[in-house]
């Protein structure tokens, strides 16, 4: 296998901390979530600290366990296309939305429609 580059590693620790997120917000242990994927607890420990890379097979297992899309794993925008702080802003965000029950989200897009003049489609 090749050497892990730098990219590859943020992108690890990019995934892992969305797997522990989603994990926390179902409010499950390392070990209930690996025991839902069939893998040692060290196998989801590792993911999320970005210190092993995983097969798309056990990302789709850990999306499935989490009841969540895998673009919720892996669709993050590209370092070069926005500003860093541009982007630690949208992860905010995201993680806010993500939080919130649909009712919230609802009344976040109001907001943001009041302020931006944006239309729902």
């Amino acid at each position: 296998m090749a050497r892990k580059t730098d990219k590859h590693k943020e992108i690890f620790k990019e995934i892992g901390r969305r797997i522990a997120f989603f994990r926390n917000q179902k409010s499950l242990t390392q070990a209930e979530l690996s025991f839902k994927i069939d893998k040692v607890e060290d196998t989801i420990s590792n993911i999320e600290r970005g210190f092993a890379g995983t097969t798309m097979e056990t990302l789709i297992d850990i999306a499935e366990a989490l009841e969540i899309n895998l673009a919720d794993l892996l669709d993050f925008p590209s370092k070069n296309s926005i500003s860093k702080e541009k982007s630690k802003l949208i992860k905010q965000i995201n993680l806010i939305l993500l939080s919130g029950d649909e009712k919230k989200v609802k009344s976040y897009l109001r907001i943001l429609e009041e302020v931006e003049g944006i239309q729902e489609k």
